[in-house]
């Protein structure tokens, strides 16, 4: 079994957060907020996010993704 870690959302997720969401903005794209959430933990602290539904985090700019 592989151990899970729960990431408390910090200032510094939320505000990576309204980054990517200015960004995507711009390019006329409207992300998900838990999306939007996950991806920008992700970015902050510098990790792949491991997903089955790539389709939705490719939008987000400098995200690393590694399905499964």
């Amino acid at each position: 079994m592989i151990p899970y870690q729960t990431i408390p959302l910090t200032t510094e997720i939320a505000e990576e957060s309204s980054k990517v969401q200015a960004q995507m903005q711009r390019r006329g794209e409207t992300p998900g907020l838990n999306d939007l959430y996950i991806a920008s933990t992700a970015l902050t602290l510098k990790l792949a996010l491991v997903t089955r539904n790539a389709q939705d985090f490719r939008r987000i700019p400098g995200l690393k993704i590694e399905t499964y």
